[in-house]
């Protein structure tokens, strides 16, 4: 979806083409229009609001790499992003850095809207 203002996003996958390894009966679902619609990192640009990025240390390899790559994307275009890996988090365990009033994701949430 298009960002209407400045954004947060926490481990994404940012391109669905290697899930058709793992579903080989959804081939067709992970190719064509649909990649092209769910993934932003085969599109051009994006929308230029601030856009966080986060992903915790301890998370899952493919994870950490599509969301680094992702921040490479905007940042080729000039788009206002950053990247952060939050140390020794995981999945679930990230999800402690946006609950807590001094964590990190809360920290860079309140930038995001002093920014953008």
């Amino acid at each position: 979806p298009a960002l209407s203002g400045p954004g947060c996003a926490i481990a994404g996958i940012c391109d669905v083409a290697p899930l058709r390894l793992a579903f080989p009966s959804e081939k067709r679902m992970l190719a064509g229009a649909w990649r092209r619609r769910t993934s932003p990192m085969i599109r051009g640009g994006g929308p230029a609001r601030p856009l966080s990025l986060v992903v915790g240390s301890a998370e899952l390899p493919l994870l950490r790499k599509q969301t680094a790559d992702f921040a490479g994307h905007r940042a080729r275009y000039g788009l206002p992003v950053t990247y952060e890996e939050i140390p020794g988090a995981d999945h679930f365990t990230i999800m402690n850095q946006m609950l807590a009033p001094q964590g990190r994701i809360t920290t860079l949430i309140r930038q995001l809207f002093e920014w953008g």
